[in-house]
């Protein structure tokens, strides 16, 4: 598939330390991508989560995976 030139298609490339996140079925399962992938587009199914700082992504991702969601009481 070809995707456009342009800002739009190069949004949704998944790099190293992306959250990928289901929209869909199994809603909120997530993912890290935590090594270099081919070149690799997400679908409508899926969020796309691109970190600033990518040293807390793996924190990020167990925050999300815990049954609290990251939150503290």
């Amino acid at each position: 598939m070809d995707l456009p030139k342009n800002v739009e298609g190069m949004r949704s490339r998944v790099e190293k330390y992306d959250l990928l996140t289901s929209i869909t079925l199994y809603v909120g399962k997530t993912a890290l991508v935590d090594y270099d992938i081919p070149e690799a587009y997400v679908s409508q199914s899926v969020a796309l989560t691109k970190l600033k700082d990518k040293e807390i992504a793996r924190y990020i991702h167990l925050c999300l995976q815990s049954p609290s969601g990251g939150e503290v009481s």
